[in-house]
């Protein structure tokens, strides 16, 4: 049986996490992958999620699976 989580809390947390490790902020992650600054601010806070059409994008800046995003797995 799989573990319970909240997909938002677990892709904010990553996302977080991901940003802090390539030590830049969020307006130039947001700047690079051509996302409104406004939109990654609300992935952050959990106020809303990543489109099936962003989470590529995400996944391929930072060299992650989007897996690893969603919290299905802990592989980066």
């Amino acid at each position: 049986m799989c573990k319970e989580y909240n997909i938002k809390e677990v892709f904010s947390k990553r996302l977080k996490q991901l940003i802090d490790d390539k030590k830049i902020n969020v307006k130039k992650f947001a700047n690079d992958v051509k996302i409104p600054y406004s939109t990654v601010c609300d992935w952050i806070n959990m106020k809303t999620f990543a489109s099936i059409e962003h989470l590529p994008k995400v996944a391929y800046y930072f060299g992650v699976s989007t897996d690893y995003l969603l919290g299905v797995s802990d592989f980066e």
